[in-house]
């Protein structure tokens, strides 16, 4: 009876720590809250955290604990703030709009990361592991994926949401491709990419947590099916989770599965997906439903011409080097227009940061940022925070992921600058940390 009502009261912090968690990962406006339009209730939630943390641990000396990836991350945010307001001043563009880019530099550190830091620690105190921290970020992703098609499908839902974010963001723009149906901060491309990483979590915990994890299919699923909604960026992310999950067979069937028949999966997949292309591209009805950017991509992919959706769009005018040597080597402290439209008018991560601070310090964030990305792999190789094979595996999502948003950050600004995916970079980066030499407890809902 003991051990009974110890497992419920364990139950009920771990589904409390993840509603905390959805809204600290998520950060959606809204409208009940106090200064709503400018504190996002992300920020209410990491006071929240602070103070429970201060709270609970007021006898213990804080320690702000910082690996090789850690500390470079301080250095470039630092560095790259200190920077970016010395070249506003300069360039006499010194307006809020502009000072909001390296301003979000510091709340990526003072709020992100050590908000996650906090974060983390919680579930350490209340004795939970890495996989129900894993766990929890998959359920936020199952709840995310399933208020994305309420939106979609059900109007009260819709008019439930809108309301609560007190803007309409929602549009329907073809006829199955929406916009603004997440619940939050970023709702538009960099929204879709997000929502992947529900995929590409969930499939791990389905393979490789301690404690079978047959949930995990379902959120992959409804994940995908909500990116699929959301934009195109997201695609990158449910290929990796694609690839994860035929890994994930391999392993868990490889006394019964040659390399060879692997080989041939992963080749009839490609040949099948393919297929899909070219029938999407001679079927007048795929046409109709599939949106713009899909067919600007699949012409470019399949026919080897131009793309007449946003895909060309992004090709042709968004990609550019900007003409002044000034501008190209030291960026113009420009990072919107004065009617709060892209400077530059392009929504290219690359392109946008280059306008703003220029070449050098891009070449320097892609440097530090790849240099992250290896000190945490290797922080998962080296660090016995859980067993070596699950180590292994986060280690190659690290790559793979950081490998993703290089690749996003052509069409938008996800390194560094980007709310959502940057948060899913310090989790992956702190957990060695946090977790480190402790081994794996008891897992939540066994």
């Amino acid at each position: 009876m003991i051990i009974k009502a110890a497992n419920i009261k364990r139950n009920i912090v771990f589904v409390t720590l993840t509603i905390v968690m959805f809204f600290f990962m998520f950060s959606p406006k809204i409208t009940y809250l106090p200064l709503w339009n400018v504190l996002p209730s992300g920020r209410y939630v990491f006071m929240l955290i602070f103070g429970f943390y201060f709270l609970t641990s007021y006898n213990k000396k804080f320690t702000l604990k910082f690996n090789s990836a850690a500390r470079l991350l301080t250095i470039f945010l630092f560095v790259g703030a200190m920077y970016s307001f010395i070249i506003i001043i300069l360039k006499d563009n010194s307006s809020y709009i502009n000072f909001v880019f390296p301003l979000q530099y510091i709340v990526s550190f003072f709020e992100y990361f050590l908000g996650i830091y906090l974060l983390l620690n919680i579930y350490r105190l209340f004795k939970f592991g890495v996989d129900d921290v894993l766990t929890s970020y998959s359920i936020i992703f199952f709840v995310q994926s399933i208020i994305v098609l309420s939106c979609i499908t059900l109007e009260p839902v819709k008019l439930l949401f809108d309301n609560l974010k007190g803007n309409i963001d929602f549009r329907r723009e073809d006829w199955f491709f929406f916009r603004g149906a997440m619940f939050s901060l970023s709702n538009l491309a960099t929204g879709s990419l997000y929502l992947s990483i529900g995929a590409i979590i969930s499939i791990y915990l389905f393979f490789w947590r301690k404690k079978p994890y047959p949930f995990g299919i379902v959120v992959a699923v409804f994940t995908t099916v909500a990116v699929i909604t959301q934009g195109r960026m997201g695609f990158l992310g449910i290929f990796l989770a694609f690839f994860l999950f035929l890994y994930g067979i391999f392993q868990k069937y490889k006394k019964f599965l040659s390399k060879k028949t692997m080989v041939f999966i992963a080749v009839f997949t490609m040949l099948f997906l393919y297929s899909g292309f070219i029938f999407y591209n001679n079927n007048k009805f795929m046409i109709e439903v599939i949106s713009d950017w899909a067919g600007g991509f699949f012409n470019v992919i399949v026919k080897g011409k131009e793309g007449d959706g946003s895909f060309n769009e992004l090709a042709t005018n968004h990609l550019y080097l900007p003409k002044s040597l000034s501008t190209l080597f030291f960026g113009d402290g420009a990072w919107q227009n004065s009617d709060k439209t892209y400077y530059g008018h392009t929504d290219s991560g690359y392109v946008r940061n280059i306008l703003f601070y220029g070449i050098f310090m891009v070449i320097l964030e892609v440097i530090s940022f790849i240099a992250i990305a290896y000190y945490t792999y290797k922080l998962y190789i080296r660090t016995n925070f859980m067993n070596y094979n699950s180590r292994k595996v986060l280690s190659y999502i690290v790559l793979s992921f950081w490998g993703v948003l290089l690749i996003s950050n052509i069409k938008s600004p996800v390194i560094y600058s980007g709310v959502d995916t940057i948060k899913f970079c310090y989790l992956l980066m702190l957990l060695p940390l946090v977790f480190g030499n402790r081994g794996e407890k008891k897992c939540c809902f066994q």
